[in-house]
């Protein structure tokens, strides 16, 4: 009777450390995949926030390049008497 109930605990601690092995890769994998979208993601918000921050620069130039033009032709008004 000793016997069977060795086999039986060995059979069930095999099974029982295949099943742990398996969780354990399977949880690897998923923290890895999380790694991977938190980089992706992290790379995604700083190209939103430098996209951003280009978008602001490119409306500034856009209004001194329009104020420059305002005052060139102002300039002009002004110098040739009309």
């Amino acid at each position: 009777m000793a016997r069977v109930n060795e086999n039986y605990i060995a059979k069930i601690s095999t099974k029982f450390k295949a099943i742990v092995n398996q969780s354990y890769e399977r949880f690897q994998e998923t923290a890895e995949m999380l790694y991977g979208l938190t980089i992706l993601f992290t790379s995604k918000v700083n190209y939103l926030q430098q996209s951003g921050k280009l978008d602001f620069a490119l409306l500034q130039m856009i209004q001194q390049v329009s104020d420059l033009i305002n005052t060139v032709r102002c300039f002009k008004g002004s110098y040739l008497g009309t």
